[in-house]
């Protein structure tokens, strides 16, 4: 085997796949694989490349279908043709064949991330008030950076909500198997919740846009130093309309059911 495969490809991608499916599997790239028909049938391989061995692997390990480890010997193959394997090329489309049927690091970590910034930065900038300059450990933060705070959070809604989607149609078709805390979330997702989610949010953020706005008025269109607030409250509506849209769109997934818990 190349030495780049061998020390590098193999080993980093088995480790990758290790971390992001929480298996013990040491090789997810061994050529030889045995597959009782029901597996083969329950995982639904559609691969159309090399990234074909991860997914036995991948969905075997969602589906939680029973797999072990045989120690094999690889030998020299004797072609006469250099190998069809493409080191780079088919190491991206493996590893991006294992965030695809990972929700969890491709949408939601993202998004937690993004949240987590986007509250914080957001908030102690509200906590400063006015225009006062706010420090965020050796940082020191002005009204621009609640412009991107409030990107941040509305970016990380989206991109939280992608993960929701890709979820519930991962259980939908048979992909992978709920967990306990999937199947709590989703007991109680329904389309009623969702919506009257997002109207909260929206007319929260309207009121306290208007009320920003009322104030300006009442000081006869005088100077306003409000940016942080009135970020704070569009982030507010925009994150409100992305919830109460995703509602349908949840359902749409779910087979046009009101509950999302009958996807699975």
């Amino acid at each position: 085997m190349p030495w780049k495969n061998r020390y590098i490809g193999n080993p980093a991608l088995s480790g990758i796949l290790r971390l992001l499916f929480r298996t013990n599997i040491s090789d997810a790239h061994c050529g030889i694989r045995a597959l009782t028909r029901g597996a083969f049938e329950r995982m639904k391989l559609s691969a159309t490349g090399m990234e074909f061995a991860s997914e036995m692997v991948l969905k075997a390990v969602l589906l939680g279908l029973k797999t072990d480890e045989v120690p094999v010997t690889l030998s020299p193959d004797g072609r006469d043709r250099p190998p069809h394997l493409r080191p780079w090329q088919d190491g991206l489309r493996h590893l991006t064949y294992m965030f695809l049927l990972s929700p969890t690091w491709l949408f939601l970590a993202p998004a937690a991330a993004l949240s987590v910034f986007g509250l914080v930065v957001l908030g102690v900038l509200l906590m400063a008030g006015g225009q006062e300059m706010a420090w965020l450990g050796g940082l020191r933060l002005g009204d621009h950076w609640a412009i991107v705070a409030g990107g941040a959070l509305i970016l990380s809604v989206q991109i939280g909500l992608m993960g929701v989607y890709a979820m519930l149609y991962a259980y939908r078709e048979g992909l992978r198997q709920p967990t306990p805390l999937a199947r709590k979330f989703l007991s109680r997702s329904k389309l009623q919740n969702w919506l009257g989610a997002g109207l909260v949010a929206m007319i929260a953020g309207f009121g306290w846009s208007f009320a920003i706005t009322a104030g300006w008025v009442a000081s006869d269109f005088g100077s306003l130093h409000a940016i942080r607030e009135l970020v704070a409250a569009s982030t507010t509506f925009v994150i409100g309309a992305q919830v109460f849209f995703s509602g349908f769109m949840m359902s749409i997934i779910s087979g046009n059911r009101h509950s999302h818990s009958l996807a699975v």
